[in-house]
């Protein structure tokens, strides 16, 4: 999902933690909301909280993300 919208190789720390399990046929979405954006290192980042949740509204994985972004 990070790498779809911001390109590859842009995610540049990830702590998630898992809080539920996904099961072989469990249907999933990722989601992802941006919390701040500010430049280090010369170069734009984004700070967001991420999430996976299984199909019957359980989240599995919740944790946060710093994404680089594209010029």
């Amino acid at each position: 999902m990070l790498q779809a919208w911001a390109g590859p190789g842009s995610v540049r720390e990830l702590t998630i933690r898992f809080t539920a399990n996904v099961f072989d046929g469990d249907a999933v979405t990722a989601g992802g909301v941006v919390q701040s954006v500010d430049e280090r290192d010369g170069e734009w980042r984004a700070t967001c909280e991420v999430w996976l949740d299984r199909d019957d509204g359980t989240r599995t994985v919740a944790g946060t993300a710093v994404v680089g972004l594209p010029s």
